[in-house]
């Protein structure tokens, strides 16, 4: 294997199609290159601030789809002293309250089973718990964007 001289400036990589007759060299050599102008570039003052950028919003359109279609369970909680109460299990990977949950999820009241009578098969326990789990999250984690400038803002 013939080691090139390669100009990793440009990201032009057809000069490595010599040297790519074996899995070794495609391993040690072609693997290593290819990393190290990845990194290269990504680390280049005014490409970093894109990426970031970039991956910011790839993340945000994900929880963004997650907050349309979020994830719970409805439990009832037995109380001694007061009337039992229904709580969300909710999935929720992303900050809350400025911070991640360990196990990833939040628990949110919803109601007195005095409001749910017929508890967890009330036909508008769904609808009202959804609306509650979303203001919940709402106020708790408002959705955080980043303008041009790199600053942070919620809506």
């Amino acid at each position: 294997m013939k080691k090139k001289n390669i100009n990793l400036e440009k990201f032009d990589f057809r000069a490595l199609s010599e040297i790519t007759d074996t899995p070794s060299a495609v391993k040690g050599y072609v693997k290593e290159i290819i990393e190290t102008a990845y990194e290269s570039f990504r680390n280049k003052e005014e490409n970093k601030r894109i990426i970031e950028f970039s991956e910011f919003y790839k993340e945000k359109l994900i929880e963004i789809e997650y907050r349309s279609n979020i994830q719970y369970t409805l439990s009832i909680a037995k109380n001694r002293k007061t009337n039992d109460t229904i709580i969300a299990k909710v999935k929720w990977p992303y900050k809350i309250k400025g911070e991640y949950r360990k196990y990833g999820y939040i628990s949110v009241f919803i109601a007195s089973t005095t409001k749910f009578p017929k508890g967890l098969k009330d036909p508008n326990l769904k609808s009202f718990a959804e609306e509650k789990i979303y203001k919940y999250i709402q106020s708790n984690a408002p959705i955080e964007l980043l303008d041009t400038s790199g600053n942070t803002y919620e809506i």
